[in-house]
């Protein structure tokens, strides 16, 4: 149902419906099945191209009513959305200089905007410079990380498809606790640690730079086609505590499974018997070292898309501790696992079989999932 931009051909033909010429109508004031989202974002409907080498703008889609048969409740009863029909007609990225795309760059304005900078391997989302190794994350409302914030707001076709997702964030927030200007676009292309966690979390699987197979070929595909920004590794997280007992327990879903894929920094990998440290980019344009730094989230939403599924929690040191995406910028959960529990760090299971041998005590057993109760930014 929810395929990325290269594969969007449903997309582009949304129900019987033609794409609009270029003007839009103003968004809809009231949605069926959830109150609507005030205070539309510029961001959503600019269409003006920025950062590239034509002075080409992009055709405006249009907002619409919604279509009956499309339920929100089957998003979360606190989820609104807007409705949009997109206008693809004109690509001004055909001719683009990515080095001066790069060098005058500003984040994609637009469904279209961000469409075509897929097409031709180009970043959608922030270019910020990651750093080699992150540590754990400190909430940002530390007097409030026991909430997952329920609520969230999607730009959606009229068949109920993905288009965007606004973050939630505790800076900007509407009347109804909802953020009105941060929008990650479906199929874009992301590397910040905010924007993905926010991008798995709101579609359930990995931006449009991130679908690479980790081996060398997928390696070196990502390479040629995104140079620095190209991630590897989607593959199933089992969550096999029994076979890799230095893991903590994660929420157990009943509806989908969970994926892992790098997050593109190297994260921490060391211990003092074993294993050592490489400061090295995971991505360097020639080369992708790996590293310990993952994200693990539940995938498959296509058609599940309870909240109480919506899980993204993040390693730094190879599934030896997770902290969980709260679904609001910078709100992180607290470190749970194996070095949590005061552990050293271990590579794999023999090490952690191995752990009293090395340390002469028994390794503490990892910490267990704090969880979390539900509320609206508005509530808090």
């Amino acid at each position: 149902m929810h395929k990325k931009f290269f594969l969007l051909i449903p997309l582009l033909t949304v129900s019987s419906c033609s794409f609009s010429t270029p003007g839009t109508s103003n968004p809809p004031s009231t949605i069926s099945g959830t109150s609507s989202s005030e205070g539309t974002s510029n961001s959503a409907s600019d269409s003006q191209s920025q950062g590239t080498s034509t002075t080409s703008e992009l055709p405006k889609g249009e907002y619409v009513d919604n279509i009956n048969n499309i339920d929100l409740r089957t998003y979360g009863d606190k989820i609104s959305a807007q409705f949009y029909i997109p206008a693809l007609e004109n690509d001004p990225y055909t001719d683009v200089d990515v080095e001066q795309f790069y060098e005058n760059y500003q984040p994609a304005a637009s469904y279209e905007d961000s469409y075509f900078r897929t097409v031709h391997h180009l970043l959608s989302g922030e270019n910020v410079e990651l750093s080699t190794y992150y540590e754990p994350i400190v909430n940002q409302i530390s007097n409030e990380v026991s909430y997952r914030i329920q609520s969230g707001r999607y730009i959606l076709d009229i068949n109920g498809n993905y288009l965007a997702y606004f973050l939630n964030s505790a800076a900007d927030i509407d009347s109804k606790g909802q953020s009105s200007t941060h929008v990650i676009y479906y199929g874009g292309a992301y590397t910040s640690m905010e924007e993905v966690a926010a991008y798995l979390y709101a579609f359930g699987e990995v931006p449009a730079n991130s679908d690479y197979d980790k081996g060398k070929s997928g390696q070196s595909q990502t390479i040629d086609d995104w140079g620095i920004y190209g991630r590897v590794n989607t593959d199933y997280f089992s969550g096999d505590t029994g076979s890799y007992p230095y893991e903590p327990v994660l929420p157990e879903l009943s509806d989908v499974s969970y994926t892992e894929t790098d997050f593109g920094t190297t994260g921490y990998l060391m211990n003092s018997w074993s294993s050592n440290y490489t400061d090295a980019p995971y991505n360097s344009g020639y080369k992708i070292t790996r590293g310990a730094a993952r994200f693990i989230f539940g995938s498959n939403m296509s058609d599940i898309k309870n909240i109480d599924e919506r899980h993204v929690f993040y390693t730094y040191n190879h599934y030896n501790d997770m902290q969980e995406y709260l679904n609001y910028e910078n709100g992180w959960g607290l470190r749970f696992g194996s070095q949590s529990a005061g552990n050293e760090y271990v590579a794999g299971s023999s090490d952690w079989y191995n752990y009293e041998s090395h340390y002469g005590v028994a390794p503490n057993e990892p910490t267990e999932y704090p969880g979390y109760s539900f509320v609206d930014f508005k509530d808090l």
